[in-house]
């Protein structure tokens, strides 16, 4: 290992950060191949008003508990699901390597956008070519049109939210199935990144969500996990400072975490599900209608409100 890597070296630190979440299984196979155990189990989650919630330690019964009562452990190849308000990332690896690359859908882009196009009669589109389909019709065209997004961080909230989140992640791997990418949720175990302030009844959402589009039960990892993972990967931190304590903040498009991580555990969370950088588009958009009078009329009639709001003052 290089200089500051420490003895376990990246392999072994890796193992210890990809355990599990709820304390029943493990997420990724350890390095070469021996088994990951559960970190923590879930522990109780604090209802207050967002200040910081400390998180129980301790260690469930993992993999070598299961072996213990006649279990049969057998290792599967993963699908990852990084599920985010402005794009959604989607990555695997096989069983016997834990080491995670993107599925690529081809269109040049870095994730997916997280957006949906209902089309009256027709196959709802997701990502770019929804927003392009959307922003290239004309006003007759955009009476048969309904586009959805920033749904991601209401699921818990909205009956509608779950459905466009339901929608886009199915339609998701219909277009893997069309593009002949090998991605099949089946045979795979599935995971879902979800923000550490995360309540149990956002989990429950998602969980549904997950089921319904067609990626059976997922299985969670706190998203400041995968962060620290990814610098941990990419040499940008020492083993030794991976599990120490780090500070992981999160400010997304639609949701806002920090993190304390400590021995490779997230111990302390804070932050709110709501907040993120949606709404400094809104203030955007609120900000060029005052500045344009007559506009937002005019938006409203040519059906392009929504759209302009919700994306083009994000890109600007």
């Amino acid at each position: 290992p290089r200089p500051g890597l420490g003895r376990a070296g990246p392999a072994r630190a890796e193992s210890w950060l990809l355990a599990g979440d709820d304390g029943r299984h493990p997420r990724l196979g350890g390095a070469h191949g021996r088994p990951v155990h559960a970190l923590r189990p879930r522990g109780a989650r604090g209802q207050g008003d967002g200040g910081a919630r400390t998180r129980p330690q301790g260690r469930d019964r993992g993999v070598e508990g299961a072996r213990a009562e006649g279990a049969v452990v057998t290792p599967r190849p993963v699908l990852s699901v990084d599920f985010g308000t402005t794009k959604t990332y989607f990555s695997k690896c096989p069983a016997e390597d834990p080491s995670p690359v993107s599925v690529d859908f081809g269109d040049g882009r870095d994730g997916l956008l997280t957006a949906i196009l209902y089309r009256d009669g027709k196959d709802p589109l997701i990502g770019q070519t929804a927003l392009d389909e959307f922003g290239e019709a004309t006003t007759g065209e955009r009476a048969g049109l309904r586009l959805v997004t920033n749904f991601k961080p209401e699921i818990a909230l909205s009956g509608e939210a779950r459905t466009a989140a339901t929608d886009y992640l199915a339609a998701v791997l219909a277009e893997a199935g069309r593009q002949r990418l090998d991605v099949d949720p089946s045979v795979r175990q599935v995971l879902f990144g979800v923000p550490s302030e995360a309540d149990d009844g956002y989990r429950a959402a998602l969980k549904r969500v997950a089921e319904a589009a067609g990626y059976g039960t997922p299985e969670f990892v706190d998203e400041p996990k995968g962060a620290l993972l990814y610098h941990l990967k990419q040499r940008e931190i020492s083993v030794d400072q991976a599990l120490g304590g780090v500070l992981v903040v999160d400010f997304g498009g639609g949701t806002c975490d920090f993190a304390l991580l400590e021995g490779g555990r997230v111990t302390h969370s804070w932050g709110d599900m709501l907040l993120g950088g949606r709404l400094f588009d809104d203030l955007f958009h609120q900000w060029l209608l005052d500045q344009n009078p007559g506009l937002e009329e005019d938006l409203k009639a040519r059906g392009a409100s929504y759209f302009v709001g919700t994306y083009l003052c994000r890109e600007a």
